[in-house]
């Protein structure tokens, strides 16, 4: 039985058990793979959405607390807009003085300080959303041309673009005690490596980049490989 839990929040859009489930085989039966899935996605698509990303954050709490009462390490993996959820989250444990993960592995944007300063695309008509996702290398070009996953997923979409896009950093920066593993993509355009390397404020131990070729969904290319980091990771972290 596995000792260590890896919870996994997804990008916007994203289904969470979709784009992590696959992640259990690839890590080995040492660390239990959770795909924390928000409110309004997945399988709790009947659910309203949540209003902010402090919220978003708050929802997952209870499965954190349930980890550790069960005597379990933890680790957390977030992509894109999921990185918020995630910082958000870590603030809401160490608020009530929980233990606090081992490691936090990060990918697809910089640090919740840099405010997102483009377009308010959740404000868009549905056709010029749709023409704004299609602009982003990487997205699923069948659910474009398909009526009815546009109706599902459209929604969704926007309601997260609508958290990224009116999140408002607080400071001062809260770092974790174990280390920050982020993963970079080069032909990523949401994101700049110089920038990536500021996550560093963000943790008081071992912070590491991890370089990798693709667009801005490439952990779904390259997740063989970042399991290995994430595995390799998690057997080496005490966080005291």
């Amino acid at each position: 039985m596995s000792d260590t839990v890896l919870f996994c929040i997804p990008y916007a859009g994203g289904i969470a058990e979709v784009t992590y489930g696959k992640w259990q085989k690839a890590l080995g039966e040492n660390i239990q793979v959770i795909p924390l899935e928000p409110a309004g996605h997945g399988r709790r698509m009947r659910e309203p959405f949540a209003s902010t990303i402090e919220a978003a954050a708050l929802d997952f709490l209870p499965h954190i607390k349930q980890a550790i009462s069960e005597g379990k390490k933890y680790a957390l993996y977030a992509h894109s807009m999921g990185t918020l959820i995630a910082y958000e989250l870590v603030k809401a444990i160490i608020r009530a003085r929980l233990m606090e993960p081992e490691a936090m592995f990060l990918s697809g944007r910089l640090p919740p300080n840099h405010q997102y300063s483009g377009p308010d695309l959740h404000e868009l008509s549905d056709n010029d959303l749709v023409e704004s996702l299609k602009k982003v290398e990487g997205s699923p070009k069948d659910l474009f041309v398909v009526p009815a996953l546009v109706e599902t997923f459209l929604p969704i979409i926007r309601s997260d673009y609508r958290l990224t896009e009116t999140y408002t950093f607080k400071p001062p920066v809260i770092s974790i005690c174990g280390s920050i593993h982020c993963f970079y993509s080069d032909n990523d355009s949401l994101v700049n490596l110089q920038d990536m390397y500021e996550w560093r404020h963000f943790c008081r131990k071992d912070f590491v980049v991890h370089q990798y070729s693709g667009h801005h969904f490439f952990i779904n290319d390259h997740y063989v490989d970042i399991c290995n980091e994430i595995r390799n990771t998690l057997s080496e972290a005490v966080c005291l």
